[in-house]
């Protein structure tokens, strides 16, 4: 099956990951993206230390943060439980 070719959330979001998108899956990409920045920040923890502790590969976090690919739940899962906090805020928040 071939998987349908879809804009990442950077274009779909002009100014990311600092400007709200009109696209609600964008939006919620770039929250996400933000959120995981922030965390970080205040456990201050760099993406190589979120990668053992999480178990996601360092390749996909940093997509994640610049918003070049749509993570996967199951990675936002491990990111979320690896930090002990939610990062997923819902579009219409």
């Amino acid at each position: 099956m071939t998987r349908t070719s879809r804009d990442r959330p950077n274009e779909l979001a002009p100014g990311w990951p600092d400007k709200q998108s009109p696209h609600i899956a964008a939006e919620a990409a770039r929250k996400l993206a933000v959120n995981l920045r922030a965390s970080l920040n205040a456990l201050e923890l760099s993406v190589r230390a979120l990668e053992r502790k999480s178990g996601v590969d360092e390749a996909t976090i940093r997509k994640l943060l610049a918003g070049s690919s749509w993570t996967d739940i199951y990675s936002i899962a491990l990111i979320e439980a690896a930090l002990e906090r939610p990062l997923y805020d819902s579009p219409a928040d």
